[in-house]
Formats: C-alpha cells, structure tokens, sequence
C-alpha cells in the first residue's frame, strides 16, 4: 500500500470515528462519554495492535464509575513491540473490581496491550498471557 493509499485510509478511519462520535452523541451520549466510547471500540477491535507489555503497576484512581461500576485505574507500562524498541507508556482505563484483581498480580510480569497504531501512546490493557 503506498503512501497515498495509507492516507485515504487514514482519512477513512477518520470519518468513520467521527460518524461514530455524532451518532451516539445525537443518541444522547454525552460527547465526551462517545468518544471515549468510539476511541475503546477502535483499540478493542481492528484497529489495536495487540503487543507485549511488561506491567509496572496499575494504581486505582478513586471511586467506581456509578454508571458503568468501573474503577479509573492509571497503568505504568515497557511496552515491547516487535521490531521496535521497548518504550515507556502510561494510560488510564476503568476497570471492575474483578479485573483489576486480575491484573495486580501481574506487576513485574508482562501482559498484552492493544495499541493504536496512528499513535503508540494510545493504548488499552488487553489480555493476560496464559490466563
């Protein structure tokens, strides 16, 4: 695929987040709710890269979401792509108290993120290898 081709992809994806956003938002979503909303379904589906990271920590961030009954949790992360150079990230992410249960015991052991690949900072926890 050549450059142009990867640009009106880009431009694509784009508009496609963006029809995405508008509709849920004029379905009454809060605007600020639908993007994170589009933004978790496009890492959580074809558009993340599923990589290898080591887990430094994931630290609470005060009370669970009333609605959704996630907690906002803060992740510390090496993360290891393949062919690349392991870098340092940090992002944040509502759990439920079960899953962040899960992911405690695995500070200083890797995990999988799935990362956008137009922007390496963004990122979601994904799996546990093995689990």
């Amino acid at each position: 695929m050549g450059f142009m081709d990867k640009m009106k992809d880009m431009a694509g994806q784009a508009g496609d987040y963006t029809k995405d956003v508008g509709s849920m938002a004029s379905a009454g979503m809060d605007p600020g709710m639908a993007a994170e909303s589009a933004r978790l379904n496009k890492l959580g589906g074809a558009g993340g890269v599923e990589t290898p990271a080591l887990l430094k920590s994931v630290t609470p961030q005060g009370e669970a979401n009333k609605l959704s009954g996630g907690i906002p949790c803060v992740f510390e992360v090496e993360v290891r792509p393949a062919g690349g150079a392991p870098y340092e990230a940090t992002f944040s992410q509502e759990l439920i108290q079960q899953s962040l249960d899960g992911y405690l015991p695995y500070v200083g052991k890797e995990i999988n993120v799935k990362v956008d690949p137009d922007d390496p900072q963004a990122m979601i926890a994904w799996t546990i290898p093995g689990a």
